[in-house]
Parts: C-alpha cells; sequence; structure tokens
C-alpha cells in the first residue's frame, strides 16, 4: 500500500497487461512467474494491454509455479519488458492497447500481489470493475447525443415535407433526439443505481458491517445490479451511436466530422464481455437464486 498507492498519489499511472490470446477459454493466463535460482522471473506475452504506453507501472497478470493468479507490478521501463504499439482494433485507437512481451523480467517479492483470495471467496471487486466498464460506454453514449443534439440546432437540414424551416422543428427529428436522450440516461441512472448497490457491498465487506449468509447476499445483488447496467449500457450506448445519423442525414458520414468514431468506440469496448451471461446470470438469480460466478466479469 505504501509503494504503491504513494506511486498513485504523486500521479504516476498505472495501467493493465491482463488479456492473452492464447488458451482454449478467454481469459485464460498463461504468463509464467517462476523461481529461477534466487530470482523470480516473469515470461509471456499480452495481446491487449490498454493504457501502457503510456504508464508508468504495469500490472501484469500471471500465474506462479502452483498455478495461482497474481498481478505483478512493475515499472513501465524495467530490462526484459517490450510493449509494442500494434492496436489494430476499429475502434478505442487511442487507448495504446498493444502487445507487451515479458522476457526473463526481474520480480522482486514486494512487486507480487496474490490474487487467490478474489478468486477463492465471493468479493466485491467485478463489480466494480464491471461499473467501470458500464461508465466507459455510457459515456460513449453521451458524447454522441451530444453531437446529435448540436448538430440538429447548427448543421442538419428539414425535409421540405415536415412543413417547418428548421431541423430543430422536425417532428421526427425531436422524437429520435428524445429517443436517444432516454435511453442514454436511463442507462445512466440503472448504473448510478448499480453504483449504490457495489458501495454497499464494499462498505459491507471491508468494514465487516455483515457477515455470512448477509454478506452473500449483499455481494450478488450487487453483481447482478451491475449485470442489468451492463446490459442496458451497452445497448445503450449502441443504440444511441447508431441513431445519431438520423437526425443529419448523408452529412453526418462525412469522415471530417468522425462521427463514426462513437460506434467505433462503443462497439469494440463491448465486445470485452460476453452479453449473453449477464442475461442469463440475472434470469438464472431471479428464477432459480443461484448466485453469479465469482470472477471479475461479476
Amino acid at each position: 500500500q505504501r509503494l504503491y498507492l504513494g506511486a498513485f498519489v504523486e500521479r504516476q499511472l498505472s495501467s493493465g497487461a491482463i488479456a492473452e490470446r492464447s488458451g482454449t477459454f478467454r481469459g485464460d493466463i498463461h504468463t509464467r512467474l517462476e523461481r529461477n535460482g534466487e530470482r523470480l522471473v516473469l515470461n509471456g506475452s499480452k495481446f491487449y494491454s490498454t493504457g501502457c504506453l503510456f504508464a508508468d507501472l504495469l500490472k501484469v497478470q500471471a500465474v506462479d509455479e502452483d498455478g495461482h493468479a497474481v498481478y505483478v507490478i512493475l515499472p513501465a521501463d524495467t530490462p526484459g519488458i517490450s510493449m509494442l504499439d500494434d492496436w489494430d482494433g476499429m475502434g478505442q485507437r487511442v487507448t495504446a492497447s498493444g502487445s507487451t512481451l515479458l522476457e526473463n523480467v526481474s520480480v522482486r517479492p514486494e512487486q507480487v500481489i496474490p490474487l487467490a483470495q478474489w478468486y477463492q471467496r465471493r468479493n466485491y471487486v467485478g463489480a466494480s470493475a464491471q461499473l467501470i466498464h458500464c461508465a466507459i460506454d455510457i459515456g460513449i453514449g453521451l458524447a454522441a447525443l451530444d453531437d446529435a443534439v448540436l448538430w440538429a440546432r447548427t448543421g442538419s437540414r428539414p425535409v421540405r415535407e415536415s412543413g417547418v424551416d428548421q431541423a430543430r422543428n422536425d417532428p421526427y427529428i425531436l422524437h429520435t433526439v428524445g429517443d436517444l436522450a432516454a435511453r442514454i440516461h436511463g442507462a445512466e441512472a440503472l448504473m448510478e443505481k448499480a453504483a449504490g448497490a457495489v458501495d454497499l457491498a464494499a462498505r459491507s465487506q471491508l468494514q465487516g458491517l455483515a457477515q455470512g449468509a448477509e454478506l452473500e447476499e449483499i455481494l450478488v445483488r450487487a453483481s447482478i445490479a451491475v449485470a442489468e447496467a451492463k446490459i442496458a449500457s451497452t445497448r445503450a450506448a449502441l443504440h444511441v451511436c447508431e441513431r445519431l445519423y438520423e437526425v443529419g442525414g448523408a452529412a453526418t458520414t462525412q469522415s471530417r466530422y468522425n462521427f463514426d468514431r462513437h460506434w467505433r468506440n462503443a462497439r469494440t469496448h463491448t465486445t470485452h464481455d460476453a452479453l449473453a451471461y449477464k442475461y442469463k446470470a440475472i434470469g438464472d438469480y431471479l428464477l432459480n437464486g443461484n448466485a453469479p460466478p465469482i470472477a471479475f466479469t461479476y
């Protein structure tokens, strides 16, 4: 805590080198932290390393010799780390989500953070992480809504049969903007509700305000609330970013306006999780009383 929270206070940036392309299942980690004589060494590769090219500290997920998950926190300039600016996704282009190569990287014991406890017992961390993803998607949708409103006021022309001389008075443009606002603000409200559930879950667990079955239920409800918000934020962001074009017509497709970045960003970011399993988790909880998996995605 002194080492890393202190670094953040000093405005050092941290980012994660987590996901890999190897393995049978999404989320499989093959980067290894092993002993080599008296040294700990880290070897592996990461396919998505969002923000790492901008970061002072890298949070690398690995497995140790016992197969337990760990984070290894390393300065970005540590010998043996190579970061590639090879991210070529259609959206999120400025996130620097390139590859990270780790070749016999020397690691000190204080740079290793065990993760086993977060996989072995239910906790609030997965819901908290997912809440951040909800906020990103909603932020994209709100930006698209702002562009739609500004375009309707200043850039769009009404069709002749509308009977009005300004697009801002066209009933169908008004309807479209109203639809966009309702969708994204509805998702925003659901996210804020979920944030309250996560806050309660975190305080209950960290401060010992609840124990046993009571704590379990608080944590499960937080995960379910965030799953609902994740569904809403994904659907709303994609909807708003697509229907933006109905406000302005063909002129909005000109590359100089770059309005397509909203949809590209939303579509790219919302593929991080299998949304169908959010629906499944909610339904299984409500119908059968089954809790979602203990994972960073719930």
